[in-house]
């Protein structure tokens, strides 16, 4: 099923969440953050190309397996992301995360790649005790909030 993502209408989907959020009579905010894990994490750095309204991304052991899948990583000029990388999907994931995120720098985005050591992918998972990592996850987490926080945009 994952394989099977029309990437172009996640995009329109998730410019249209965006402003359905910013409409809410009870957001004060002007812009958007999004957090994405696996395939979520791909999808979640994909949406600040897509969106004006989304400014930054946190994305959790990042898969991007799609064909179509193509950002206009331009789009990140003033936005900002951060990817947190599992040890295991190094291998696997490493060089395109590291790819992508020279991408984002190129066009005047910041970007912050984090790497935990000992880590397997859904680390951040407690309902998964085999690879769910407390120190971890817990670090992640506190880097994801400053960065919703900081409103990079």
């Amino acid at each position: 099923m994952m394989m099977g993502l029309d990437i172009s209408r996640i995009a329109a989907d998730l410019d249209a969440a965006a402003a359905w959020l910013l409409d809410r009579p009870e957001v004060t905010g002007s812009s958007v953050g999004v957090v994405g894990l696996c395939m979520g994490g791909g999808l979640a750095l994909l949406a600040p190309t897509v969106s004006a309204r989304i400014c930054c991304a946190s994305a959790f052991y990042t898969a991007m397996p799609w064909p179509d899948y193509a950002p206009d990583w331009t789009a990140y000029a003033g936005k900002c992301a951060q990817v947190h990388k599992a040890e295991s999907d190094e291998a696997g994931m490493g060089a395109r995360i590291d790819e992508v995120a020279a991408q984002i720098r190129a066009a005047g985005g910041t970007v912050e790649v984090f790497a935990y050591p000992g880590s397997q992918h859904a680390f951040f998972n407690d309902d998964r005790p085999e690879v769910y990592h407390a120190t971890h996850a817990s670090t992640a987490w506190e880097r994801t909030c400053e960065l919703l926080r900081a409103g990079c945009c």
